[in-house]
């Protein structure tokens, strides 16, 4: 899958990945990258949180 650098966020900050509990999330978790929703979702726009998909 090619997406493009716009897209793609290497290494987010696990405040821009998780919605809550971040510290329990950083116990257990390394966020290696962030995919914008568009390029799963066209309707929906930016990158996103957990909390927000559902």
């Amino acid at each position: 899958m090619k997406i493009p650098q716009a897209f793609f966020k290497d290494f987010p900050a696990y405040e821009d990945v998780f919605y809550d509990e971040i510290e329990q999330h950083r116990k257990h978790f390394l966020p290696i990258c962030s995919i914008h929703l568009q390029c799963v979702f066209p309707e929906r726009s930016g990158f996103g949180k957990s909390g927000d998909l559902f």
